[in-house]
């Protein structure tokens, strides 16, 4: 019996494509999530206005403090669900 280097390289070709297919599943799954997740990834918008529409991701200031938004609103900061608490704000950086 003589050795065929064409049949056994075949042989490993067909072993990782099947061993590597999970593998390639996950990481497409897991490039989804991550686009998913840098097309709605945050973004500072400013000082909150009363006539603004903030979408989930948007991320305002509003008496000192930064809001961010987690779901689509209208809503003032801190008067809903609609905004989480980023950044409380602190005292003035004033001498004393």
């Amino acid at each position: 019996m003589s050795f065929n280097a064409i049949k056994f390289a075949a042989g490993i070709q067909d072993y990782l494509a099947r061993a590597l297919k999970p593998v390639g599943q996950r990481l497409k799954s897991i490039e989804d999530r991550l686009a998913a997740l840098e097309a709605h990834g945050i973004k500072y918008v400013g000082v909150y206005q009363p006539s603004g529409d903030y979408e989930r991701g948007h991320i305002v200031t509003h008496q000192g403090s930064a809001w961010h938004a987690v779901r689509p609103t209208r809503a003032v900061p801190g008067s809903s669900g609609d905004w989480q608490l980023m950044v409380k704000a602190g005292r003035d950086a004033r001498g004393s």
